[in-house]
């Protein structure tokens, strides 16, 4: 049995630096480690993974959970937030539920040696029984609410329907911007001198294209969440390609635009998941460097 100890309140207060794990027995044999004691440096939290077995679409077993958690540790993350789905009438876990079933994975994944820390939270599906669950939410740290845009999300109701999140203590973090309709980019901007040709080549050649987009070419519903003071959440796999061209060239332009205030994986399962972690991660510290990654996978963002 293996218990973890992190720098601060280990649920609250994760700060940049070594997740320590002490054996309680010292014989035990811990990979790496010495006297029971085993120390992994890292400074990559996952603001967003579905790895709780059974509640969502996510990890259809503990087997998959800790395979897909071995896999996270081995990218270099040493927390992950456990953010199931939470649509009505599809996925209605009660947050108290969550909580205990996080914990029991805790359990097993301490149980494994794998050194990963794992926090409760819930991505909310942005309905119309989005703001009833702000009278008990499942918040990432600094009252982070992560909030996804469904395809049939208007953009006329989602500024109002945020601004009653943020009027209520919640900083609302749009999940996957790249990834939603509500975020289109104009054609300028989507088939422009910004292609994904030319993207692949400036990552090839490390140049950088010379003429920034400016910010009437983004899209203008981004604008006025981010205004607002909403913040916005990355998928790692989105640079990879693991959910199109369109996609990723979306998210690397959102990327150099310095919209991301975070990065998660969003991983559902562990096929070939530590392949796209190694490959998005790279090209995201292609693009904003070694600094810049590190800012957009510690606890809190990048702001």
């Amino acid at each position: 049995m293996l218990f973890y100890r992190l720098p601060g309140d280990p649920a609250d207060d994760f700060e940049p630096g070594s997740t320590t794990f002490y054996s309680a027995n010292p014989v035990d044999h811990i990979p790496g480690s010495r006297n029971g004691v085993r120390t992994v440096t890292s400074l990559y939290v996952d603001s967003h993974c579905h790895l709780v077995p059974g509640i969502d679409d996510g990890a259809g077993s503990y087997d998959e959970a800790l395979e897909m958690a071995e896999a996270l540790a081995a990218a270099g993350f040493a927390k992950v937030w456990c953010t199931p789905h939470r649509i009505a009438g599809a996925y209605d876990v009660d947050p108290f539920d969550i909580t205990t079933l996080v914990e029991e994975l805790q359990q097993r994944v301490t149980s494994a040696g794998i050194p990963l820390l794992l926090a409760p939270a819930t991505e909310y599906y942005f309905d119309e029984f989005l703001l009833s669950a702000l009278a008990n939410p499942l918040l990432i740290e600094n009252n982070q609410l992560l909030v996804e845009l469904p395809p049939s999300a208007m953009p006329a109701v989602v500024p109002d329907v945020l601004s009653q999140v943020l009027r209520s203590g919640y900083t609302p973090l749009i999940a996957h911007p790249e990834r939603s309709p509500a975020f289109a980019l104009p054609e300028s901007s989507a088939s422009g001198s910004f292609s994904l040709l030319e993207t692949l080549r400036a990552l090839v050649t490390g140049r950088k294209r010379e003429e920034p987009v400016s910010e009437t070419e983004l899209p203008p519903l981004l604008l006025q969440l981010r205004s607002m003071g909403c913040r916005f959440q990355g998928n790692i796999g989105s640079f990879a390609g693991v959910y199109g061209d369109l996609v990723r060239e979306n998210a690397l332009l959102f990327l150099r635009e310095g919209v991301y205030d975070c990065l998660g994986s969003d991983a559902h399962r562990p096929n070939q998941l530590s392949v796209w972690l190694t490959e998005g991660l790279g090209v995201v510290q292609e693009v904003v460097g070694p600094t810049g990654l590190k800012r957009l996978l510690r606890q809190g963002g990048r702001r």
